[in-house]
């Protein structure tokens, strides 16, 4: 129904922490609602059904979001090489965020323009930090192969055995 308010608030989420866990690995256990609020209602939280039900229907919807983006961010590290999660999650989330943007205009529905390039800057900002941190990571690991090979060159151990030292230290690093 239109105009409808969503519910922003579920019984369940008023329970103990540990039950609210108990009620969620239920759900993906694949218990029915029924089955769960009798479990609720032994444990001395009665509940009914139809609240387990509006709960479970909003939880599997999250879950179910983030399963398939995670699915999505480990398809793209297979497909691209050199990419990792972070980064899968980084390419994923922009993609998202421009894919909500043309979604919006091409609907002619109202979109906060401001909280989009909020998110965009973000999502931009969090690609910068660990590209930083990656050339950073790089740096140190070359600077720690470095003193490790000529450690081992004082030890008396040999130029090519050094060297194999500091190719396995930089192959860590790749």
């Amino acid at each position: 129904m239109p105009g409808k308010p969503t519910r922003k608030h579920y019984k369940v989420q008023q329970l103990p922490d540990e039950i609210v866990h108990e009620v969620n690995a239920r759900i993906v256990e694949g218990h029915t609602y029924t089955e769960i609020a009798a479990h609720l209602r032994t444990m001395g939280h009665p509940v009914s059904k139809s609240s387990v039900a509006r709960y479970g229907q909003h939880y599997l919807a999250k879950f179910e979001r983030v399963r398939l983006s995670t699915d999505m961010a480990r398809t793209i590290v297979e497909q691209n090489g050199g990419t990792d999660l972070e980064e899968a999650a980084t390419r994923l989330a922009l993609d998202l965020v421009l894919q909500r943007l043309l979604d919006t205009s091409e609907l002619g529905g109202e979109l906060d323009i401001c909280r989009a390039l909020e998110a965009l800057a973000r999502v931009q900002g969090a690609a910068v930090t660990r590209e930083k941190w990656k050339s950073e990571l790089a740096k140190r690991v070359e600077q720690a192969a470095q003193a490790c090979a000529k450690t081992a060159k004082q030890g008396g151990l040999s130029d090519q055995a050094a060297a194999d030292i500091r190719a396995k230290i930089l192959g860590i690093a790749a």
